[in-house]
């Protein structure tokens, strides 16, 4: 679909320089379409979903505290840390921005994934820690 989009572009341009009739417009775009065709493969890396399952949480989870923490913790850091095939920075932007307001002011009353997985886990601890004979 971006290359598709880069190629209507490109001929969009060309066509253009050729009605001006104007060397440097021709040049200008050129630079115009090959902008475009980046902003078209961001665009489409933007909408590759990722499924954040408990494991993929955990490991995050793992690697922001290895790294000192939410706030110090930068995505690419995270991206490069975590090795995750088709993981793109973008995923972990959104993932961490959402992490940094969930640790900033955990409401017991709210029903997110994250916080429905973080009282799965406490809860798990509980009953194993009761389980435990004395």
């Amino acid at each position: 679909v971006a290359e598709q989009q880069a190629a209507q572009v490109q001929q969009r341009g060309a066509a253009s320089a050729r009605g001006a009739g104007n060397a440097s417009n021709s040049s200008s775009s050129a630079a115009a379409a090959a902008a475009a065709a980046a902003a078209a493969e961001e665009e489409a890396a933007n909408k590759a979903r990722l499924r954040w399952t408990p494991e993929l949480h955990d490991m995050f989870t793992r690697v922001v505290e290895e790294l000192n923490g939410p706030e110090k913790a930068t995505p690419k850091a995270i991206l490069k840390k975590m090795g995750v095939k088709g993981m793109t920075i973008y995923h972990v932007k959104s993932h961490l921005q959402k992490f940094r307001i969930h640790v900033k002011s955990p409401n017991p009353s709210s029903r997110s994934k994250m916080t429905i997985h973080a009282r799965n886990k406490e809860a798990a601890a509980a009953a194993a820690a009761m389980a435990e004979p004395e």
